[in-house]
């Protein structure tokens, strides 16, 4: 097992270091590869890891006894399950990203939905322990209670929102031959519109059928 963690950190700090600055050059090798590919597995649980790590280590006490918090959500789930469903939330995005490419005639991926699977786990790797570390700052601002505090964590969130709207254009993008980053965003602006469309419909029928 040590060995085996041995191998999978340098391969996560590697991934991590450059999916930043070029998520093609992180992903090259797994552009078309029409298959989900393990590595990429491994260093979106990785990432996990790492995220659970960073709420370990960096979480305010606060985070743990306030049960109205995202956090206090997180807690009734079975610590077990909760980074498969992690990993997998950014599976389902992918495939409901890739099937809404299907809406657009000039939008088709390059590609098989292994690959926008590929691409999700590739952006889970990097996005899940950033978006974490970027959350508990947030909280620390957050727990000041002043004004410019909640301003703070107010930009620390909308820089998080913004960096998943390129971030995932980009890791679709590489992972998908011949897809360009339009067409990428306009398969997530799709599938955003289908989750929508699928929640709106749902908050509107559960009242119905009580």
């Amino acid at each position: 097992m040590i060995d085996d963690l041995l191998k999978v950190v340098p391969a996560w700090l590697n991934f991590v270091l450059t999916f930043p600055v070029s998520p093609h050059k992180a992903l090259a090798a797994y552009s078309g590869a029409g298959q989900v590919r393990q590595e990429l597995t491994t260093l979106a649980t990785a990432g996990v890891g790492v995220a659970y790590l960073i709420v370990a280590v960096m979480g305010p006490p606060q985070l743990g006894s306030d049960q109205g918090s995202v956090a206090g959500f997180l807690r009734r789930i079975d610590s077990k399950l909760l980074p498969a469903l992690l990993v997998l939330g950014f599976v389902a995005l992918g495939i409901v990203i890739h099937l809404a490419t299907k809406v657009y005639s000039r939008g088709y991926f390059g590609g098989a939905v292994q690959d926008s699977v590929n691409g999700m786990l590739g952006l889970s790797a990097f996005f899940v322990p950033a978006a974490t570390a970027l959350f508990i700052v947030s909280v620390y601002f957050l727990l000041l209670n002043t004004e410019k505090g909640t301003m703070v964590a107010g930009l620390f969130s909308v820089v998080t929102a913004v960096a998943f709207v390129i971030y995932t254009p980009l890791a679709l993008a590489a992972v998908h031959p011949n897809t360009s980053f339009v067409k990428a965003f306009a398969g997530l602006a799709g599938g955003a519109g289908i989750l929508y469309a699928v929640a709106y419909g749902f908050a509107w029928l559960v009242p119905k059928l009580k």
